[in-house]
């Protein structure tokens, strides 16, 4: 992140949304086969679930806190360097309102 002090900059785990709308594009890049898409789909819930184990140990000792998941995302905060480590690798974004 460029600048570590804007306050408006919420963090935000990019995990899963609109499960028919995923395999759907898996189906279509399975030429319509329902079991390579699903296993596809498998994969890519696994790939997600890794990503969300990396986030938890990189907070191992660090203040983490789901500030909201009442709608599709869930937000995040707390320390804010790790915050920002978790942004560099990919494990979280983060949006400028």
């Amino acid at each position: 992140m460029e600048d570590e002090e804007f306050e408006g900059i919420e963090y935000v785990i990019n995990i899963y949304y609109k499960q028919g709308d995923d395999l759907h594009s898996y189906l279509k890049s399975k030429k319509g086969d329902a079991k390579k898409a699903l296993l596809a789909f498998a994969d890519g819930i696994e790939a997600n679930a890794e990503s969300l184990e990396k986030l938890v140990k990189l907070f191992e000792g660090k203040e983490l806190i789901v500030s909201s998941s009442r709608n599709r995302y869930i937000y995040l905060d707390g320390d804010k360097e790790t915050l920002e480590k978790a942004c560099d690798e990919g494990l979280i974004d983060w949006q400028e309102w």
